[in-house]
């Protein structure tokens, strides 16, 4: 999709892919891997948070509610509730699909 296609609610999921997420504090948590979709509402019911690694190796993922995220024009990136401490003993694993 393209920039002219968008609209100011409106965004082209593969543009998201990568988007920093970062924790209330500004914590650079990790960045937006995937979205999953409710197919019944057609609604984002989570987005997929990748976490270390390099080049995709390595990395840990972890689903956040949708909900649980808020989009910051200042930081050009995702905020949630979530810190690196609740990470840390949440479960992951390694490529999610």
């Amino acid at each position: 999709m393209d920039t002219a296609a968008e609209t100011t609610t409106l965004v082209a999921s593969d543009k998201m892919q990568g988007t920093k997420i970062y924790s209330a504090t500004g914590d650079n948590l990790g960045s937006v891997d995937d979205l999953l979709i409710d197919e019944k509402s057609g609604t984002i019911a989570y987005a997929i948070m990748s976490v270390g690694g390099f080049l995709g190796i390595g990395s840990r993922y972890y689903p956040l509610p949708w909900s649980m995220l808020r989009f910051d024009t200042n930081l050009m990136g995702y905020v949630t509730s979530v810190d690196r401490a609740q990470l840390k003993g949440a479960p992951a694993c390694g490529r999610w699909y």
